[in-house]
């Protein structure tokens, strides 16, 4: 008996979590066109935006950033070859007989893009009901990429390394279910992009771990000696967590399908061969050369840390976070560190803080300067003088990065974002993924319940819940599936997919 694929909809989309009040973009629901041929067979809308295969692989394309990288706008209107459309014959008049309106001008794509990016920006609390004061400058950023007919690509340094304390805020040292959502965000932004600009956009990962973690080198040590501890490092991650939390993170990408998301290797801010390092071993040899020679060419001479946490608003920001979430990253002390009083670990604190600014300004710089017409994203809340500020996830209340927190599902999908300890086992499970890791929680509720059957639900991104037997050799029967379950789940998630499942025993 060939296996089936059941689709539920909510019959009021109203009733179930509504996409735009999650900051991400609105979709429709549509019946979906499914192959059944094969058991394994990838389920998609006709706009093709609910994919669960993987057909691209790694792409290291740094040694083609050089061809991406746009020159300044000239052109003010798109002409017809320009057209974000695609070219028809006689192409102002429809089936009907009716004039199609004329094709869009560089302006108006680029105030559409605008309106994408508006829908993702992570707004300051004291920004909230302002106007966006650094719109007309992203938009000129975006009008350049508009007017050569080039995707648009935008930078965002993230995704270092899972906090050191593995005890009360994260799960594990490798990405979980926080990052996969992540990635899943960022490839919505790029394909809302596309949506209104034919080039579409691509979002460039540079991880800033490795600037945060080992031996102080030579090249920190001149700059900012009095600064150092007693410490071997900064947070107490090790290269070699860094590098496999990386690769991990890569093979994600491509395992969710974002074909959008590119990675780009920190030689390529040295000038150097842009595929860099392709084992560990060639890493953990050549990592201290890229911290220093970053810090060495992209720091500036006699760099005052203090001055600049003073005077610089986004930099007050940025030290003010770090103090905060260091509280709790380095919460988790060796039981045989010295004990510290609170004004002593206070101090640490924000001497840590200090480094880590160091560091990233030489960082900042480095991007700045090699992909300088890239759309800067940032995940900290900023002034927006040169950074465009988007929170990762489509998360409810306080904003947290899924480096420094835990995911959290509602049963309709809603995700919120908590350190791990802060979540309650008496009101939620915590679900491990298909290689026994722990990776996110789920609130309890007897709908995930199915006797006689070991099933599976996987939300997707957006929106939606997919349910297939956990032993994909199983041959569960549809008319053993409690309906009404499905039912309430379409109410709460919509669309619900049964996947996998035959028409009889």
């Amino acid at each position: 008996m060939p296996a089936r694929v059941v689709v539920a909809m909510a019959a009021d989309p109203s009733s179930h979590v509504n996409a735009q009040s999650l900051k991400v973009p609105a979709i429709s629901i549509k019946p979906i066109d499914i192959d059944l041929s094969d058991n394994d067979s990838v389920l998609r809308d006709d706009s093709d935006s609910m994919t669960s295969d993987c057909e691209s692989e790694r792409d290291t394309t740094e040694k083609h950033i050089k061809q991406d990288t746009c020159k300044e706008a000239t052109t003010p209107t798109l002409s017809s070859s320009q057209s974000t459309e695609p070219q028809q014959e006689d192409e102002q008049i429809a089936y009907d007989g009716k004039k199609l309106p004329p094709p869009k001008t560089i302006a108006e794509v680029s105030e559409g893009i605008m309106e994408v990016l508006a829908r993702y920006r992570l707004v300051h609390q004291n920004d909230i009901n302002k106007p966006w004061a650094a719109r007309p400058m992203f938009r000129n950023q975006v009008q350049r990429f508009v007017t050569r007919q080039e995707p648009v690509l935008l930078s965002l340094p993230a995704f270092p390394f899972k906090s050191p304390n593995k005890t009360t805020k994260v799960l594990g040292t490798l990405p979980d279910k926080g990052e996969e959502v992540a990635l899943s965000h960022l490839q919505g932004l790029c394909s809302a992009i596309k949506d209104v600009y034919e080039q579409g956009a691509n979002v460039y990962i540079v991880s800033d771990g490795l600037m945060y973690n080992g031996k102080k080198s030579e090249s920190f040590r001149r700059h900012c000696e009095y600064l150092l501890t007693p410490s071997t490092d900064i947070l107490g991650i090790s290269d070699a967590e860094t590098w496999r939390y990386g690769e991990a993170l890569a093979k994600m990408a491509i395992d969710c399908g974002c074909e959008n998301i590119k990675f780009l290797r920190l030689p390529m801010l040295l000038g150097e061969d842009a595929d860099g390092p392709r084992t560990e071993e060639e890493y953990l040899r050549e990592v201290a050369h890229f911290r220093d020679g970053i810090i060495d060419r992209y720091l500036p001479s006699g760099f005052d840390v203090e001055a600049h946490i003073k005077k610089d608003t986004d930099s007050t920001l940025t030290y003010r976070g770090y103090i905060k979430f260091l509280e709790t990253d380095l919460a988790e002390r060796p039981a045989d560190a010295e004990p510290k009083s609170k004004s002593q670990l206070k101090k640490i604190h924000e001497e840590i803080a200090k480094k880590m600014i160091v560091r990233g300004k030489a960082f900042a710089a480095s991007i700045a300067q090699n992909i300088p017409e890239y759309v800067r994203l940032s995940i900290h809340a900023s002034t927006e003088t040169t950074k465009l500020s988007m929170s990762l996830l489509p998360q409810l209340g306080r904003a947290f990065t899924p480096w420094h927190s835990s995911l959290v599902r509602a049963v309709d999908g809603s995700i919120t974002m908590s350190h791990a300890r802060a979540v309650p086992a008496l009101t939620h499970e915590l679900i491990f993924d298909s290689r026994g890791q722990p990776s996110y929680f789920r609130e309890r509720s007897p709908l995930f319940s199915w006797p006689g059957m070991d099933v599976e639900f996987n939300y997707v991104y957006p929106t939606g819940l997919v349910i297939t037997p956990r032993d994909p050799s199983a041959k569960y029967s549809l008319q053993d599936v409690h309906m009404q379950k499905v039912r309430a789940l379409s109410e709460a998630c919509s669309p619900v997919i049964l996947k996998n499942f035959v028409d009889s025993p």
